[in-house]
């Protein structure tokens, strides 16, 4: 009996009570290794959003600084500008046996589809050919992506512009007129998991379109060189690309292709008599771009 009294142990009160503290700290335990893997899963999908968001940025860009026009020195290059949907010609860089297109010319499509689930996914279309010249008109955009083009290709996925109002694309000047456009600027908001954490994570890059033949810019004065004389001088006009201009048109008055002109980059008009006359001075490119600028004199 004494052996027996003198023996140690756990009560059942105590065995459960540590069981109940054991239970409390595993259940702990593994609730943070639960919440850490799912913030790893989703940090995890964030992180691979945005390398496909990047990724699809930089082939954007790339095929931006390829911009090719229709025809040399020929403008609109970009032939639809909008918040969510752009179009342009490029040069692509695998040619087809046998093309006769001299340059490789294709057409691309960026467009930003419908959102589902609060996500959008940011898609490209093309046109090639292998004709001289593009086929005459453009497959239909009125979804995106739309099947008249044949193919599709995924960009970027979890992007949330859309639902943000965030435009995809914006354009410098603005998007109108088309070939006034100096440079393409495109946003991607990314959020692999919308109205929770992490928060969306944005993207941008910026294109200054240095293959788009952009209008001359006009630039005239007109100086009384005594009796009814003036000299008229549109030295100042310039081309964006540094090209000579292809003509200088001369107009008493307003631009008026019916009524007598004068060609040229210095030009002498006599005028009727004394007064004040107004002068228009017409430039035009290689591409057939033009611009006006206006200038006055007093004849005494």
């Amino acid at each position: 009996m004494n052996r027996l009294r003198q023996q140690r142990g756990f009560t059942l009160i105590e065995v459960l009570a540590t069981m109940s503290l054991l239970s409390v700290v595993v259940g702990a335990t593994v609730t943070l290794f639960t919440g850490f893997l799912r913030n790893d899963r989703v940090a995890r999908l964030q992180n691979e959003s945005q390398d496909q968001a990047r990724l699809g940025l930089d082939t954007l860009a790339r095929e931006l600084r390829n911009l090719a026009s229709p025809k040399d020195n020929e403008p609109k290059a970009v032939e639809t500008a909008s918040s969510y949907n752009v179009l342009f010609r490029t040069v692509d860089p695998v040619k087809p046996n046998g093309s006769t297109n001299p340059r490789n010319i294709k057409r691309v499509r960026y467009c930003l589809g419908a959102s589902s689930g609060g996500r959008e996914t940011l898609w490209s279309q093309q046109q090639t050919w292998t004709d001289p010249d593009p086929p005459p008109g453009v497959p239909s955009m009125a979804s995106c992506p739309d099947n008249a083009w044949g193919n599709k290709r995924e960009i970027a996925a979890d992007v949330v512009n859309r639902e943000r109002a965030i435009p995809v694309f914006s354009f410098v000047p603005g998007p109108a007129p088309l070939e006034d456009i100096k440079s393409i600027h495109s946003e991607l908001a990314v959020d692999a998991n919308p109205g929770k954490s992490p928060a969306a994570s944005t993207l941008d890059s910026g294109v200054f379109l240095r293959n788009q033949n952009r209008a001359p810019l006009a630039s005239c004065t007109a100086t009384h060189a005594g009796s009814n004389d003036v000299v008229l001088n549109g030295s100042a006009s310039e081309d964006p690309e540094g090209h000579p201009l292809v003509t200088y048109t001369w107009y008493l008055g307003a631009v008026n292709d019916t009524a007598t002109t004068k060609q040229g980059i210095v030009a002498q008009w006599t005028v009727p008599g004394p007064g004040t006359y107004s002068f228009s001075l017409k430039v035009k490119d290689h591409g057939n771009l033009t611009n006006v600028s206006s200038c006055e004199v007093n004849v005494l």
